[in-house]
């Protein structure tokens, strides 16, 4: 019967050798290339946004959920935990990955253009619809008419939404404003919306739409 490390492949090898799998794994075969892409991959995240502490379980029930075990380890369940932590340990820096790149990612310039960062929390329709309602929310519409349309609400408490889009590629957006500009993403649209937040948002006198580095359309905020 084949050993369960058989059935690891270069990935797999690599993650274990990069996180330092005990001894009994078998990461000799490892690729030194891919291995040190890894060891980069950890060196280069921070402890200022941990992932959640149930993570490591969700992952690991998604996991056996979809990738069944079809050979049974000869040595028991040890190499079998060995490998369901590694999968476990880079999904979770995958994810934390992504939220450093939402939230650290941010460009300024200038000494008083505003800080920002992208929203985590799903915006709802009704949730464009309250930051219209209220008192001083500045709108704006993507000029030039795009086809993937959008438009943006910021309202004085430095909540903004993008709504309307219709694209389901990664963007940015670009607050800009006397003191110089913010960028902040790349991220996607859920439901055509994109939720942010500003500290200055009276500074904010348009917001960029930006693809790949290069802005496609631009909306100037003005009274609703």
């Amino acid at each position: 019967m084949n050993d369960a490390n058989d059935e690891w492949d270069d990935d797999d090898r690599a993650i274990a050798r990069a996180l330092g799998a005990n001894a009994d794994a078998d990461t000799g075969g490892a690729d030194d290339e891919l291995t040190d892409e890894y060891r980069q991959l950890l060196d280069d995240l921070t402890d200022e946004i941990p992932p959640r502490p149930d993570l490591e379980d969700d992952v690991v029930a998604a996991a056996l959920a979809r990738r069944p075990a079809t050979v049974r380890s000869v040595e028991g369940p040890r190499r079998r935990t060995d490998r369901v932590r590694v999968a476990a340990l880079v999904a979770a820096v995958a994810a934390a990955v992504v939220v450093v790149g939402l939230i650290v990612g941010d460009r300024s310039s200038g000494p008083s253009a505003p800080t920002a960062h992208v929203s985590l929390a799903t915006v709802e329709r009704a949730d464009v619809a309250a930051l219209l309602r209220r008192s001083g929310t500045r709108t704006g519409q993507f000029r030039p008419v795009l086809p993937t349309g959008g438009r943006v609400a910021l309202g004085t408490d430095g909540t903004g939404i993008v709504y309307d889009l219709r694209t389901d590629a990664s963007v940015s957006l670009g607050l800009v404003s006397r003191g110089g500009s913010t960028v902040i993403g790349p991220t996607r649209a859920l439901g055509g919306a994109i939720g942010f937040v500003v500290d200055h948002p009276e500074r904010v006198t348009a917001v960029d739409l930006i693809r790949n580095g290069a802005t496609i359309g631009r909306a100037e905020l003005t009274s609703s």
